[in-house]
C-alpha cells in the first residue's frame, strides 16, 4: 500500500493507515453535515462535470436510505457559484447558491415543524 493512501487534499493526519486497508480503499468526505432534532442534513459539492467515484457514489447512496439524513449534490464552483443541486439519487436541476441557501432553509423549518420525525424531509 502506498504511504499516502489515506491522504485528501494533501493532508496527512491519516497516513498513519497507509497499508492497513486492503482493495485500494480510499477514504470520502463530506463537505458539510448540519443536524437538527436527530434529523441530518448533508452538503456534497462538486465542480461542474467532477464525477463521483464508485465509492461515494456507495456511500451516499447508503446514507440516503436512511430515513433521518437528506443529502444535497451541487454543482459549479462552490460554494460561491452554485449552478445546480438536487437530492442525492434524483439528477440535479438548474439553481443558483440563492436557490440552494433557500431549499437548506426549508430543510430546517420542515425540522422545526416536524421535530424528531422518522419521516424523510423535504
Amino acid at each position: 500500500m502506498s504511504e499516502r493512501q489515506l491522504r485528501q487534499n494533501n493532508d496527512g493526519r491519516w497516513d498513519f493507515l497507509a497499508g492497513t486497508l486492503p482493495h485500494k480503499i480510499n477514504p470520502t468526505d463530506i463537505d458539510l453535515v448540519i443536524e437538527r432534532k436527530g434529523q441530518f442534513l448533508v452538503l456534497e459539492g462538486k465542480r461542474t462535470g467532477a464525477p463521483f467515484g464508485i465509492g461515494q457514489r456507495r456511500f451516499y447512496d447508503a446514507l440516503s436510505a436512511l430515513p433521518e439524513i437528506t443529502v444535497v449534490h451541487f454543482y459549479g464552483s462552490p460554494p460561491d457559484d452554485v449552478r445546480a443541486f438536487g437530492r442525492w439519487g434524483r439528477d440535479p436541476h438548474p439553481g443558483s447558491t440563492d436557490e440552494l441557501r433557500e431549499q437548506v432553509k426549508r430543510w430546517f423549518d420542515w425540522v422545526e415543524r416536524n421535530g424528531g420525525s422518522r419521516r424523510r424531509g423535504p
